[in-house]
């Protein structure tokens, strides 16, 4: 579940003379742009890094409803599932999670919260309790720190 965003964005970032200094060398001895080095220098710190992007999973297995505006969406991901939809009568989000383990129910609740920014923050604290063993979050990790 890759989100799609091949747009480029400019950013000011600050880097220590040291490491300035190395880059343009580098820059010059590979014939590479500084952007080129520096954009495969954090894509490498990412896929390096990728389990952390777990605390991203729910929120990316919730766009449509996040960003999309559905009524309504589950996902399941390395033993959690939620299920999530907007209340009839009142703007607000009901959340349902569920944690397996081994296919048995070892955890569950329910959550009512004001708005989207709150159910983002719910997830993201939920994926604290996704396996990043199982097969379809080592899947979705490998794709998420995919920049190519």
């Amino acid at each position: 579940m890759k989100l799609s965003r091949k747009s480029v964005v400019q950013k000011t970032v600050r880097i220590d003379t040291k490491l300035e200094d190395d880059l343009e060398l580098l820059s010059k001895i590979l014939d590479r742009s500084q952007n080129d080095i520096l954009n495969t220098a954090l894509a490498s710190l990412f896929q390096e890094n990728s389990s952390w992007f777990k605390y991203a999973i729910l929120v990316d297995g919730f766009w449509d409803l996040l960003e999309n505006g559905a009524e309504s969406q589950e996902c399941s991901f390395g033993g959690v599932t939620v299920k999530a939809y907007w209340a009839k009568d009142a703007d607000v989000v009901n959340l349902e999670y569920t944690l397996k383990d081994q296919g048995k129910i070892i955890d569950s609740y329910k959550y009512s919260l004001a708005d989207s920014g709150e159910l983002k923050e719910k997830l993201i604290e939920l994926a604290e309790y996704v396996d990043t063993d199982s097969p379809e979050v080592k899947k979705y990790l490998q794709e998420r720190t995919k920049y190519d």
